[in-house]
């Protein structure tokens, strides 16, 4: 009957449909009207996505173009610069060493800005929904890239078993090589600790977190610290561009998941990101 068909319609993935008894022509004129608007969302939706990938791709290309050719003049300030450092250091007064010494750091800092800026216009893009991503792995390699600032610190890491899970694995080592690399620079006092760890989410997903023994971020700091650019009362003393966090963020939430942060000045900061877990299916073929 009707019912037996309405239970076989739902069980092949309708979304909405009318049983010939129920049919009325008030009825199927709504249907059809609800089609209708149900088409032209859908159309809309795929509009602004196609819009929105396409402002992605512009906006990487403008990036790649703006990079290269400011890296040009940049590159000869620091040679100009560099030169007159090796003719005349010495065989001027001191203010002049100083002069020429302040441009090739200046020109260090604003060639590290182009870079950040680079990859922050990169990690731009649509969600990521597939991939598989071992997390220790990324954490192997993070700290591999890290290895000459962890031994000039004296910093320890930390860690407990990391999961797989579904995502791409170089945006995910550029997530933990940023928070690593954080915790071991902003720790003034004493050698710096990270500890790094991983619990799955009940419900679904895996949370990881990224702990300090640092100096903390202050409260009024800690409300912008994912906005580009924020470097916190404290930080004008240590190399870096305001960029990194701000990269991790949208890294992490094209993966589905949320970058948190939680801090006590002069105790230590945590940072906490949230993952999707790998589809049962993925899960097997990646073991």
């Amino acid at each position: 009957g009707d019912r037996d068909l309405d239970v076989a319609a739902m069980v092949a993935g309708a979304a909405d449909f009318l049983s010939k008894a129920a049919i009325t022509p008030a009825i199927l004129e709504r249907a059809i009207r609800y089609a209708i608007n149900q088409a032209a969302t859908l159309a809309s939706l795929e509009a602004r996505t196609e819009e929105l990938a396409r402002s992605n791709r512009e906006l990487e290309e403008f990036a790649g173009i703006v990079g290269h050719d400011l890296r040009g003049p940049m590159h000869a300030i620091a040679a100009y610069a560099e030169l007159l450092e090796r003719r005349y250091a010495g065989r001027l007064d001191e203010t002049a060493d100083q002069m020429i010494s302040r441009i090739i750091t200046s020109v260090g800092r604003l060639d590290g800005l182009i870079t950040d800026l680079l990859v922050y216009a990169r990690v731009n893009g649509p969600a990521i929904t597939d991939g598989v991503a071992d997390c220790e792995a990324c954490l192997d390699a993070a700290l591999a890239e890290l290895d000459s600032e962890i031994v000039r610190a004296g910093a320890s890491v930390n860690r407990q078993a990391l999961p797989t899970v579904a995502g791409n694995a170089a945006l995910l080592t550029q997530v933990f090589a940023n928070l690593v690399g954080n915790a071991v620079k902003f720790c003034f006092a004493r050698p710096p600790e990270v500890y790094i760890s991983a619990a799955e989410i009940p419900g679904g997903g895996w949370a990881i977190e990224v702990r300090d023994n640092g100096a903390g971020i202050p409260p009024d700091d800690l409300k912008r610290v994912f906005v580009i650019f924020h470097r916190g009362r404290g930080q004008a003393a240590v190399q870096g561009t305001g960029v990194g966090l701000a990269i991790c963020k949208k890294i992490v939430e094209r993966h589905g998941g949320r970058l948190s942060v939680q801090s006590v000045v002069r105790e230590g900061t945590t940072f906490r990101f949230t993952l999707p877990k790998l589809k049962s299916s993925v899960q097997a073929l990646a073991s």
